[in-house]
């Protein structure tokens, strides 16, 4: 490097310069004693510094509001969104909650940096580091890419353009099949909506806390989050402790317990979703191979996301289809039309997209069923047991109990 990082704190004047000193031009002088006013040339430069000094400051505020306001403008686009309902500062906050977030992790990546060195060096010697991975970790890093990459972005682009961008004409049969071109935006569509959920699993909106915290406008300061967790842990940590003769070991295991639940859900710093981006940023990025991790990849991140995907979209495709031959074989058809009682004359397209639309909702609820089936057994329990104590009480009549002072008595 040169300068003070090599020669040490003293210097005699023959060293070899730094890279800062190569790069300071040397002072010019702009005018010399005796003249009134400065130099034509400098003058010049002066103008010409400060107009494109202007210029990029008015191209730099111009990128950071049209970039984040195209981008939105492309997702809405993406989601099928009608012009006449695309609102400029919606699609502006849309896009910056994906541009801005992009910037910051391309620059926290090693790729863009404030040392001297170009993108081109940088990626040179990202790409020096490269080192062809065992078989077992290319295939686990295979899987996951098609899983996270392919099948579930095009699951959920298919069921969103399904449920709610394709009209009753082209259910009745006259819009054809799905194109290349449809196909395509609906795996973009897909990818964002799959990322965007990722990005908000690791912010835990999807529990009560962080809802909570923004109701009453507490924004915690780094490391609330994991005192918070530790204080929630507090009275399984004293009952672990209290239970064995050896402290050290109990200790330990509460430890080992104490990290297992908080890997245990999906959401947060050290949920699932944070250890999947983490391996894969150590993967892609450092290129340690070490970090793959066929548990934390496959078994509780891509699979479970992929598996409860494809269901949504096959499952609900089936109980419609099996609606629809039921209807076909009970309900009259005739001119395109068919009779539901009580309602009348339905559209053949209209009425299998509502069907389509109802086998959906109903597939979510038994989702929501088997998922927190442990917690509505716990409530139906209670409830039960509520309902057979009250049984007792029917016909009853319930007389409030005072106690009345007596001669003599208390």
């Amino acid at each position: 490097i040169g300068g003070a990082f090599v020669q040490g704190r003293w210097g005699y004047g023959k060293e070899r310069r730094s890279r800062v000193e190569c790069g300071i031009a040397q002072r010019a002088v702009f005018r010399k004693d005796g003249e009134k006013y400065l130099p034509t040339e400098a003058v010049c430069r002066i103008a010409l510094m400060c107009i494109l000094s202007s210029m990029m400051i008015m191209v730099t505020v111009a990128a950071m509001l049209c970039c984040p306001l195209a981008v939105g403008r492309g997702v809405c686009r993406l989601f099928y969104i009608p012009r006449d309902y695309v609102h400029d500062p919606f699609a502006f906050c849309m896009g910056a909650s994906i541009f801005y977030p992009a910037m910051q992790m391309l620059r926290r990546s090693g790729i863009v940096s404030v040392d001297g060195d170009g993108v081109s060096t940088r990626v040179k010697a990202w790409q020096s580091r490269f080192s062809v991975p065992p078989t077992s970790k290319l295939s686990t890093i295979i899987q996951t890419a098609f899983l996270w990459t392919f099948i579930t972005p095009l699951a959920l682009g298919v069921g969103y353009d399904m449920m709610f961008v394709k009209s009753a004409r082209w259910y009745a049969g006259e819009g054809g099949r799905f194109s290349t071109r449809e196909l395509a935006l609906s795996w973009m569509s897909g990818l964002i909506m799959l990322h965007f959920g990722a990005f908000l699993m690791y912010f835990k909106v999807f529990t009560w806390g962080f809802w909570m915290r923004l109701g009453n406008g507490l924004f915690e300061a780094p490391g609330e989050e994991d005192r918070h967790q530790e204080e929630e842990a507090g009275p399984q940590n004293e009952q672990h402790q209290n239970q064995g003769a050896n402290v050290a070991d109990n200790g330990q295991q509460h430890g080992e317990d104490h990290r297992r639940w908080r890997n245990d859900g999906w959401q947060g710093k050290h949920g699932r979703a944070s250890r999947f981006f983490d391996c894969c940023k150590s993967i892609f990025v450092d290129w340690e191979w070490d970090a793959v991790d066929p548990t934390i990849m496959l078994d509780e991140f891509a699979v479970p996301i992929a598996k409860h995907a494809m269901l949504g979209v096959l499952g609900s495709s089936s109980i419609c289809l099996i609606t629809l031959s039921l209807a076909g074989g009970i309900l009259p058809y005739k001119a395109g039309m068919i009779t539901v009682p009580l309602i009348g004359k339905i559209k053949l397209g209209l009425f299998r997209l509502v069907t389509l639309r109802a086998s959906v909702a109903l597939h979510v609820l038994i989702q929501l069923a088997m998922e927190f089936q442990e917690s509505m057994g716990v409530w139906f329990q209670a409830a039960h047991k509520a309902a057979r104590d009250d049984r007792y009480l029917v016909g009853e009549v319930l007389i409030n109990y005072v106690a009345e002072e007596r001669n003599g008595r208390t």
